[in-house]
């Protein structure tokens, strides 16, 4: 049976509860005072015993965890809605682009010199991709790790110094690209 606890015992156990990492009995009966008298340490650890505050503290702090827990998840559940959302613009801006560039390979009024310029608008668009499936919770570890968007004969694992020549093509780049455009242009006008 539970028993009744008097005022004065609900407020030094709220006193020796908020003491947190400091809390020891003694400090209870040596700095708490109530209605302008202080009482001894026996008498404070028999309240202590008696209304089991050791386990009326397990249980505050077990409640208290949950709590931190459910917010916790909460705010990353925000953060990771806000970064999706920023993401998935930026994959727009960066298709755009990409889109742009291939347009105008076709028509020819954009010379490549260096595949390194039209590689940073595709490793960033992967990049993107693959940031957007994992805020979305897709486990992209188990996918291939083919990267998303290749360019056969060329090695950008080194990417993206500037310095490194790149090995000439097998076969020409602009006709990957433009496959692989016309590839997710079909897939797109099919789904």
């Amino acid at each position: 049976m539970k028993k009744k606890e008097a005022q004065k015992q609900i407020d030094a156990f709220d006193y020796y509860y908020r003491l947190g990492d400091t809390r020891t009995l003694q400090k209870v009966a040596d700095d708490w005072i109530f209605e302008g008298r202080s009482y001894g340490y026996s008498t404070i650890r028999l309240w202590a015993k008696d209304l089991s505050w050791d386990q009326k503290i397990a249980e505050l702090d077990k409640s208290q965890e949950k709590r931190i827990a459910k917010e916790t998840v909460k705010e990353i559940a925000d953060v990771k809605l806000d970064t999706l959302r920023d993401v998935e613009k930026l994959i727009a801006v960066v298709k755009e682009a990409i889109e742009t560039a291939v347009d105008e390979l076709k028509s020819g009024t954009l010379k490549i010199k260096s595949a390194q310029d039209l590689d940073y608008a595709t490793k960033a668009y992967e990049r993107l991709v693959r940031l957007a499936l994992l805020l979305r919770g897709e486990d992209i570890e188990k996918q291939d790790n083919a990267p998303l968007v290749q360019f056969v004969g060329f090695d950008f694992s080194h990417f993206p110094n500037p310095d490194i020549e790149l090995p000439k093509p097998e076969i020409d780049p602009r006709k990957v690209i433009e496959m692989q455009y016309e590839s997710e242009k079909n897939q797109r006008s099919d789904s």
